[in-house]
């Protein structure tokens, strides 16, 4: 009984000091999160002032064959794989470059952390300001150096390596600072070790420093690849989806339902398919994870 009543004097603290935020996470998450399942099952057209009208599982039937959303879906994969590529090979780089004893690599690492603490719709406003293709610093350098001056954002063909570019600066450093923390804890003797033995600095790379930090890069992979398929923010601020639907990302295609057609069930089951779809890619990540 005293031993009962001694745990229940400890826990109380730690629920009045967790207990608000709990509540709070809950109803913000948890809460709407219910209400846009609830809301996937009905059609309800905000424009026409009609009662939602329950209709089961054909918004899902409908936006899952719709050619603009497989096209959006086609559009977010590509800019997951090019930010993955990109970024793990970048930030891989950065890693090892800053991986060194050498004086003044703690500025470095300090200047790496300024894109991701700027406000994404700032970083956004200011992209498309250096994007500007007759006012724009991007272009006036192009033209310094004697190179042609190109669209970027106003022309369909590269409006996607632009938000491409965007992402790569803006994420490359968690990307390079992960990897870091991880080389850093890599134990020395295994890498004296191999060097004894004859191993040159690829081979070291390659079959020990790589293998060793391969959990580490699954779980930024899997990171980034929840944040692409969610983005929005700096995106829409660049080129919201366009020109034409060339950067029309399935987050976009989700707005443009519910904020431009008003069609809040159909966008709602839109919502629910990406959150499946970040599930499974999740559960695929940990499985793997679990591997190792």
């Amino acid at each position: 009984m005293k031993s009962s009543t001694k745990v229940l004097i400890k826990i109380t603290p730690a629920i009045r000091l967790i207990g608000p935020a709990f509540l709070f996470l809950l109803l913000t998450t948890l809460v709407p999160f219910l209400y846009a399942l609830r809301l996937s099952f009905y059609w309800w057209d905000l424009s026409s002032l009609s009662a939602p009208v329950f209709v089961g599982w054909e918004n899902y039937a409908k936006i899952i064959f719709s050619r603009a959303f497989m096209e959006s879906f086609r559009i977010t994969m590509l800019f997951v794989v090019g930010v993955l590529f990109s970024q793990l090979l970048l930030g891989f780089g950065v890693a090892l470059l800053l991986n060194r004893d050498v004086k003044g690599v703690q500025v470095f690492q300090s200047i790496l952390i300024v894109p991701m603490v700027i406000t994404p719709v700032v970083v956004g406003l200011c992209w498309k300001i250096m994007f500007e293709p007759t006012y724009g610093i991007i272009n006036y350098l192009l033209r310094q150096v004697g190179i042609p001056p190109r669209g970027w954002i106003t022309t369909e063909a590269e409006a996607f390596l632009s938000i491409l570019l965007v992402d790569l600066w803006l994420w490359t450093p968690f990307t390079a600072l992960v990897i870091l923390a991880g080389l850093r804890s890599l134990s020395k003797d295994v890498l004296e070790s191999s060097s004894i033995d004859g191993c040159s600095s690829l081979q070291q790379l390659w079959y020990i420093v790589i293998p060793l930090l391969k959990p580490i890069i699954l779980i930024v992979t899997l990171l980034r690849v929840i944040d692409c398929i969610k983005n929005f923010d700096y995106i829409f601020t660049l080129t919201k989806g366009g020109p034409g639907r060339s950067t029309e990302l399935l987050s976009i295609f989700i707005w443009r339902l519910a904020f431009r057609r008003f069609w809040m069930g159909y966008a709602s089951a839109g919502a629910i398919l990406i959150l499946v779809l970040v599930i499974i890619l999740s559960r695929l990540f940990i499985r793997q994870l679990k591997t190792i």
